[in-house]
């Protein structure tokens, strides 16, 4: 992880809710990142509550080596829509894995909130 700076994104777009799907969006990006051999650095997540669609950007370089990541999504069930809240469910997350890198969060329109964390393997 030379340096964390970039310019160049991915994007993913899936129905969080296919269980029909053969790969989520994390396996989906994980293994963009794998064949397309780049060094990610971030991610960023939006969910779409019209279309009831997560879009996921991955943030990356290719003029470093690559390297594999993993990207794990939790759900934290309905929370308390506050700083402190939103706070604990993060850092109950990342305590759960090391070499964490990046993360994001969003609440879908049921309330439920999903943390996912990238991490460097």
């Amino acid at each position: 992880m030379t340096d964390q700076a970039h310019s160049k994104f991915k994007v993913f777009i899936a129905n969080p809710y296919d269980t029909t799907a053969k790969m989520g969006i994390a396996e989906l990006a994980e293994e963009w990142a794998r064949t397309a051999d780049v060094a990610p650095k971030s991610i960023g997540v939006e969910y779409l509550e019209a279309a009831s669609k997560v879009v996921l950007s991955l943030g990356y370089r290719d003029d470093e080596p690559g390297y594999p990541i993993i990207l794990s999504q939790h759900d934290m069930g309905v929370v308390e829509i506050a700083p402190e809240a939103i706070e604990k469910a993060l850092s109950t997350v990342a305590n759960l894995y090391e070499n964490v890198i990046c993360h994001e969060f969003y609440i879908d329109d049921k309330g439920a909130l999903f943390i996912i964390v990238m991490r460097k393997v």
